[in-house]
């Protein structure tokens, strides 16, 4: 590098004019982006603008520039500095690429996703194109477009373990359980050496509620690695599952000190230790260490609310919905959705509370508890066709549970029309044949029904 720089200012010193060509100057700063020292950017700055101004239409003197640029930490420039570069040469994949990393870097996902687009039509058999596509849609907040492009990623290396891990990760994050941990085992069958699959496969087996093979693969991890404090959270979270919380805690407390992020453990330690009744005691000293991190305000909100501080609860539920900047998975955001919902519909916020209801449908429709509370509250709004669709909804989505057949005859009932409400709150009992109250209100409506029918006969008489 020194003998560069001193062949350089040579050059330089030796020159009858005051202008060295662009062609050295263009070499001088790309040989200092490729191997930088800090006191020579901001030469080779001024020589790569002094490069683009005797020859303003070479595209590769703005690739430089943006390289330089990024060095420096002014990302903005640099971005635009590429940008300028593809007006001159969009053909190439790897100046779209790097423009869509810069994108990423200034915050602009979606303008990345589209040079990654391009950056596949003109090299489409290159492994991190479509890896680095699917993960800008993930920052993008749309996780269930990254599946294609990950998917595209194991066609054409299905020997490597990264594309079937991203794949996994992204079908695991959209709920997608079943061929998430199929994809997550083909990748622990590429690397059987490596952590990721193992953990990632850990992980699967907790959401599909089989902690015992969740245990045996973290268990698996930490013979790779011992004392890994991703692997002992996991199996901590499976002996918890499995009855031993008391040992999960012993396990946590052991893997917070070995954490360069203990903040997820530290969550997990409050979890535990609600048992005892400092769950919201242990939550509130977080939110003093971490006053504005929504993985903390989430469980704190319901903390709150469990106690009874419902406006402090709700401060807490919006303030991490605020903060959330795709920190939150999808599940989180809809836990807040229909905590903000629940609470607000108590305090006679019904508007509010419908649109919460509405935003925890939106982004998980799986939850039935959701559509039962919002159906709940657009009969206190008197959207009474409202809260009959929303009820019918949650029928068709979940057909095997009573509740909304009992609400949704409740509503008929109320609404007299009780032939139809009769029907549903059949349906609930049959589901539900030791649920009193469902059968209490049924056979009210049976005998409802037999007067209204004997009265109808004698009219007709």
């Amino acid at each position: 590098m020194a003998a560069i720089g001193k062949l350089f200012h040579a050059i330089k010193s030796e020159s009858e004019t005051d202008t060295v060509h662009h062609k050295i100057l263009a070499m001088y700063a790309l040989s200092i982006s490729m191997n930088f020292q800090d006191e020579s950017i901001d030469q080779a700055l001024s020589s790569i603008i002094a490069a683009i101004e005797q020859n303003p239409t070479e595209p590769f003197y703005y690739a430089t520039l943006a390289r330089l640029a990024e060095i420096t930490g002014d990302n903005f420039a640099s971005r635009r500095a590429m940008q300028t570069a593809l007006t001159f040469w969009p053909d190439e994949p790897r100046w779209q690429a790097y423009a869509a990393q810069l994108a990423l870097q200034t915050g602009d996902p979606s303008q990345a996703v589209n040079h990654f687009e391009d950056a596949i039509a003109l090299e489409p058999d290159h492994l991190s194109h479509y890896l680095d596509l699917g993960e800008a849609h993930i920052k993008q907040g749309c996780p269930d477009q990254a599946i294609g492009p990950f998917k595209q990623a194991v066609k054409i290396a299905p020997d490597q373990v990264d594309a079937y891990l991203a794949l996994a990760t992204a079908q695991f994050d959209n709920r997608n359980y079943t061929q998430a941990v199929r994809n997550a085992e083909t990748a622990a069958e590429i690397a059987p050496d490596q952590l990721p699959p193992l953990l990632l496969n850990a992980e699967i087996a907790l959401k599909m509620d089989d902690p015992g093979k969740a245990k045996s693969q973290a268990e698996a991890a930490l013979r790779i690695k011992r004392n890994d404090p991703n692997a002992l959270y996991l199996q901590a979270s499976a002996l918890e599952k499995l009855g031993n919380a008391e040992q999960a805690l012993t396990i946590v407390e052991k893997a917070i000190p070995l954490s360069s992020d203990p903040l997820p453990l530290l969550l997990y330690k409050a979890k535990l230790m609600s048992g005892s009744g400092t769950n919201l005691v242990e939550l509130q000293e977080l939110s003093v260490q971490y006053p504005d991190e929504p993985k903390v305000l989430a469980p704190l909100s319901q903390a709150l609310a469990d106690a009874g501080q419902n406006e402090e609860s709700i401060q807490a539920a919006q303030q991490a919905l605020r903060r959330g900047n795709g920190n939150l998975s999808l599940d989180e955001q809809a836990r807040l959705h229909l905590l903000l919902g629940t609470q607000l519909r108590q305090t006679g916020q019904l508007d509010q509370s419908i649109h919460h209801l509405s935003e925890a449908i939106r982004v998980a429709p799986d939850q039935v508890e959701t559509h039962l509370e919002l159906g709940i509250t657009q009969e206190e709004r008197r959207q009474h066709g409202s809260a009959l669709e929303t009820y019918q909804q949650a029928i068709k989505n979940f057909p095997s549970d009573p509740r909304p057949f009992y609400q949704a005859g409740l509503l008929l009932k109320s609404g007299r029309d009780y032939p139809a409400a009769e029907s549903m709150l059949r349906r609930a009992a049959e589901m539900a044949p030791d649920d009193i109250k469902i059968h209490r209100q049924l056979a009210g409506l049976v005998a409802l029904n037999l007067v209204h029918n004997r009265q109808a006969v004698s009219s007709e008489v």
